[in-house]
């Protein structure tokens, strides 16, 4: 689902052939649901009059009074755009929209903005302007630090609530996209750049190079004082630098003696620069951050800060996995983690170790990120992994360090924490040599870079006033999204973060029951659940995944020890245990009524999308059950499938899965089985061949398909017996 953005200003000769070109490549690559965005920017010819011709759903048309610039434009059309994948492409025919699908393939990989970068014998500039398109392209590398390969292409694909965050800081003219891209990079914002050939231009809009070039250098300077301030005292040093070899140079040649005074001036001036200069870069110096457990969360939260700018080393005991993290390989699957961790580990800025020493001695924030599973017997968290990976950091601390929580540990621990660094060396004040806090992280799994690049909120849980500006330092790279900062006591902290989980688990629970209720009652769980709004009422066969289920279980724990019953949280817990044994009966029961063969055909096992994650999986326990009943079972899953390296993985997790048959796809799964049931949303899942499954499970009954997921509509499930969460089959 994705909006294309038009920004049109006297293009009556092209925007028909534009919305047609658009039209007929969207028909030809079925890329899903879209809508089409024409911002007129008070054209004087008739090109509002040809957008009147087009009366379709998929287009809308916003009209400005007047010109108000190509940035404006943009902005008005993505505020207007209903999806949040946003394309923009100009209206004059000179961006091939017919690679549209690979830049969204790119898009999808992780990326947070994929450009089209422009090739070919159009794209060129005059004698006149190429030297000053050379110069801001030179201006704008050495801001960014990297080099862009294009800095101002209309063709490009990025996140309309990410962009948004930007808008305020952001030209209005036809510098918008060099002042995105600035925004982007220099906010640790991946950037992909892939290569388009630029053709011939049909319309009549030009960029007004000389004027918009004032209003780039402007954000330019805004954007380099801020991020980097020694790059911007540079500038002007080189610039009092060059003075004064001029003046020395007429001194000389031409015995002019204001041109010695020039000379000296120059220099000294200069100097003076470079001095204000480095004390800016030494208010401003790179943090060093130790992260301990390469995990999930260490190693997200290690690759995010080095795209930060900061200097990370991720420290872990596991001597393979680092070894195998320093070769680019990732542990885990998490889109576009590869890639992060790749660009980390080629700019220095991403490290990987076994030796603990080295790091915490040159660090000033030191993060715990390693497991806290549940205990068994009790079901509290065990803070075994805390407590050692603690003793091992007080050995170590030099100067003054802030010992970070990411780990999601009980209330209380922040404290425990600074007593054990006290006890294994106590020379160490807390407040002079170190301070602990509490900064949990909030990352879904599937979604975990962009969660981290785009929070919306920052929890900080310390009572030190110098530990809070350490972290608030830390992201102060989010300060241009303007990322609100939760700053508390690491006692709220620590519960915080129990407390949110708790609270998706319960909305799950929620929304589930009320599904249990429509199917009795003949109500329509998702339109109910549209009536309520907000997110996660998506009613399912229950939660999994290695958060929900565990913090769950730890805060009804945690509020047994202190005196309370969390009467709640338990029902949450009892009713998402029992509602995956009851989605195994129901597949169970719906086969004997419908009396088709008991091959199951199961589409998915991991907990979500986008990972590979079995832990606590709906499938691991509905798998077993169906098996214990004497069905038959055929499983794919994108990342579990035959021939797969996870296999074993998935054998160690649950080892009824050795009884089943993994397929090759999809259509392998289906094969003369009598049921399908999709229990994971993968996207490929979406939009099956269904005509083609039909013929597959070659079966005179009407099969059928078990829609655990909501993906598709009864209206277009017609040959199968259609069943789905929420409603009356």
């Amino acid at each position: 689902m994705f909006s294309i953005v038009i920004p049109a200003f006297n293009e009556e000769n092209a925007i028909k052939q534009t919305v047609e070109h658009i039209q007929k490549t969207l028909s030809d690559l079925n890329l899903g649901p879209w809508e089409l965005v024409v911002v007129d920017d008070g054209s004087e010819d008739k090109t509002f009059d040809k957008l009147q011709e087009y009366t379709s759903d998929f287009i809308k048309v916003v009209r400005h009074p007047h010109n108000l610039g190509y940035g404006r434009s943009l902005k008005d059309g993505i505020g207007a755009a209903t999806f949040d994948t946003i394309v923009i492409i100009d209206c004059d025919l000179t961006y091939p929209f017919e690679k549209v699908g690979d830049l969204l393939k790119l898009y999808n990989q992780g990326f947070d903005m994929v450009v089209g970068a422009r090739t070919g014998k159009f794209y060129k500039e005059s004698v006149i302007k190429s030297p000053l398109r050379k110069i801001l392209r030179f201006l704008v590398e050495f801001t960014a630090g990297r080099s862009i390969p294009d800095i101002n292409s209309g063709f490009r694909i990025f996140s309309k609530q990410t962009a948004k965050n930007y808008f305020k800081h952001l030209c209005e003219t036809f510098s918008f996209t060099t002042s995105i891209t600035l925004a982007y990079m220099m906010t640790g914002k991946t950037v992909k750049y892939t290569d388009i050939l630029y053709h011939a231009r049909e319309g009549k809009t030009k960029v007004r190079l000389f004027s918009d070039s004032l209003r780039t250098l402007q954000y330019i300077i805004q954007a380099v004082t801020y991020y980097n301030p020694l790059k911007i005292f540079l500038l002007f040093a080189l610039f009092c630098f060059a003075c004064s070899m001029i003046g020395f140079c007429s001194s000389i040649f031409f015995g002019l003696q204001s041109g010695f005074l020039l000379g000296i001036g120059g220099l000294l001036v200069c100097l003076i620069i470079m001095c204000f200069g480095l004390v800016a870069d030494l208010l401003k110096q790179i943090m060093k951050i130790t992260i301990v457990g390469a995990g999930y969360v260490g190693l997200v939260s290690g690759s995010c800060f080095a795209e930060f700018g900061f200097e990370v080393t991720c420290v872990d005991k596991d001597t393979a996995k680092i070894d195998a993290l320093n070769q680019g390989i990732i542990p885990i699957y998490e889109p576009g983690l590869d890639s992060l961790v790749s660009q980390g580990i080629k700019a220095k800025r991403l490290t990987f170790t076994t030796q603990l020493s080295d790091a915490v001695k040159a660090s000033d924030v030191v993060m715990i990120a390693v497991g806290t599973p549940t205990r068994r017997g009790d079901g509290y968290a065990d803070l075994t992994y805390v407590y050692k990976a603690t003793e091992e950091i007080a050995e170590f601390i030099n100067d003054y360090t802030v010992v970070v929580t990411k780990s999601t540990v009980p209330v209380g621990t922040s404290r425990e924490i600074a007593e054990i660094i006290k006890k294994i060396r106590p020379e160490l004040i807390e407040g002079v040599s170190f301070d602990v806090a509490s900064n949990p992280e909030f990352l879904r799994e599937g979604a975990a870079i962009n969660d981290f690049m785009r929070p919306d909120r920052v929890v900080i849980g310390t009572n030190s006033t110098k530990a809070s500006e350490v972290l608030q330092k830390l992201y102060r790279p989010l300060y241009l999204i303007e990322t609100p900062i939760v700053s508390t006591t690491p006692e709220t902290s620590e519960l915080i973060k129990y407390a949110a989980n708790a609270f998706l688990a319960l909305k799950i629970s929620f929304i589930n029951q009320m599904a249990d209720l429509c199917e009795k009652t003949g109500g329509d769980i998702q339109t109910l659940a549209k009536g309520i709004g907000g997110k996660f009422l998506h009613a399912g066969p229950g939660y999994g995944g290695s958060c929900f289920p565990k913090d769950t279980l730890a805060l009804s724990q945690i509020a047994e020890q202190h005196g309370i019953k969390c009467s709640l949280i338990d029902e949450v817990i009892r009713y998402n245990d029992d509602r995956k044994l009851l989605m195994a009966h129901k597949i169970i029961d719906a086969i004997k009524t419908a009396g088709v063969n008991k091959k199951v055909a199961i589409l998915g096992i991991t907990f979500k999308p986008n990972t590979d994650d079995l832990r606590e999986a709906p499938s691991l326990t509905i798998i077993p059950e169906l098996l214990k009943n004497g069905m038959t079972l055929s499983v794919y899953d994108p990342l579990y499938y035959c021939g797969s390296e996870r296999l074993g993985h998935a054998f160690n997790c649950e080892q009824s899965l050795e009884q089943v048959r993994f397929a090759k796809s999809s259509y392998d799964a289906v094969a003369d089985a009598g049921c399908v049931v999709i229990l994971t949303e993968w996207n490929e899942f979406r939009a099956l061949d269904m005509k083609k499954i039909r013929e597959l499970m070659n079966t005179s009954a009407f099969p059928l398909f078990m829609d655990f997921r909501n993906i598709y509509q009864a209206k277009d499930m017609t040959e199968f017996k259609y069943h789905r969460i929420g409603q009356k089959a």
